[in-house]
């Protein structure tokens, strides 16, 4: 048997993780994020799926250590029931025709009172605990405020559940173990606010405008170069789908959950795994594109000296450019040299590249 040096072993270990799935929907959870444009290109599958092992641990991290204070509650604290699942799932619902869908972490019966209390757990270091410590939980992370506000309002309007105004959040601090305790009162006009901003959201046909600079510390920070390109429009999205393309609609009038979204070009319904391959038909939302917009019918961009269209993989004409090759040129100084090499082995094998990264 080939042995394996340890220092590769550990390398093994952050390099093999696999992409996360996309989320389908808008998240609730995510609604009180500041900036508007972000939430926009996540949930239209403008930024690159994470494949980060390092966050993926986080993530189950949360999980764990979720359910270790959920088992607190249902082993060693009598007098209060915790429901965090209902027939076997998560409690949760939707709006807009399930485009917008959230999903909470329990519900607490403490027999003593009236209503349930709506129960939120969340994690922090050491720093961010001495934080929540000092400020308190609303303060501490306006987001993660947001979030129980939307939660508890939700559960009120859609279900016939006697909901208290009273909400529990507890943080585990993953350095020390210790676990913190607020009691927070529900404010409706938060919940108000924030449902408006989602259907404003979802109703969007471009990106809104960031909230960031690119020199502000939560695009340097927390975001990768593929990522901070497409945040700051010097990238198109690396992956050609159906929600970057600008022919795509969400249908948020429609009564059913299903988040059903369609095709305006060939008037057809599209399957999540449709939207995911996109087709040789795709052209970007305009504002996808780091160029100027000068004919709006067929499409077509300056950029500089250049002038070009967005076409579909059929038309082969020099200055037309698929979604892929305009995301290549984007990501290689408009090199359009280069590009045109693309284009002649399209021409050649009947292909095209459907996704492209920014080597990092």
């Amino acid at each position: 048997m080939k042995k394996v040096p340890i220092d590769q072993l550990v390398n093994l270990s952050d390099d093999n993780s696999t992409p996360l799935s996309r989320r389908h929907y808008l998240g609730a959870s995510q609604i009180g994020k500041q900036c508007s444009r972000e939430l926009f290109l996540n949930w239209r599958w403008c930024f690159p799926p994470i494949n980060n092992s390092r966050l993926e641990r986080i993530f189950e991290l949360g999980h764990i250590l979720e359910e270790q204070i959920a088992n607190i509650f249902k082993d060693k604290i009598s007098g209060v029931d915790l429901i965090t699942h209902e027939k076997g799932k998560q409690i949760g619902s939707s709006f807009f025709g399930g485009h917008l869908q959230y999903h909470i972490d329990g519900l607490l019966n403490t027999k003593t009172s009236s209503g349930l209390h709506l129960w939120e757990c969340k994690t922090a270091n050491q720093t961010r605990y001495k934080k929540l410590l000092r400020e308190g939980y609303k303060k501490f992370s306006p987001e993660y405020h947001s979030q129980i506000m939307f939660y508890c309002g939700a559960l009120k309007e859609q279900t016939d559940l006697n909901i208290s105004d009273e909400i529990l959040v507890n943080v585990y601090n993953k350095n020390t173990s210790e676990i913190y305790s607020e009691s927070i009162e529900f404010e409706p006009t938060i919940y108000e606010k924030l449902k408006d901003k989602a259907q404003w959201l979802l109703n969007l046909k471009e990106p809104p405008v960031g909230a960031y600079r690119a020199s502000d510390y939560q695009v340097k920070n927390f975001m990768s170069e593929e990522e901070r390109g497409i945040y700051t429009g010097k990238f198109t999205p690396g992956s050609v789908n159906c929600r970057n393309c600008r022919f795509s609609k969400p249908d948020i009038k429609n009564t059913s959950d299903k988040a059903i979204w369609g095709c305006l070009k060939k008037k057809k319904l599209l399957s999540i795994k449709d939207q995911q391959k996109g087709c040789f038909e795709h052209q970007f939302i305009p504002e996808l594109v780091p160029a100027r917009l000068i004919n709006d019918r067929d499409m077509v961009y300056q950029k500089d000296d250049l002038i070009f269209t967005n076409s579909p993989a059929s038309e082969t004409g020099d200055d037309c450019f698929t979604s892929s090759e305009i995301a290549f040129l984007s990501r290689n100084d408009w090199k359009v040299n280069d590009t045109r090499n693309l284009k002649e082995l399209r021409s050649e094998f009947g292909a095209e590249i459907l996704s492209v990264e920014a080597n990092e």
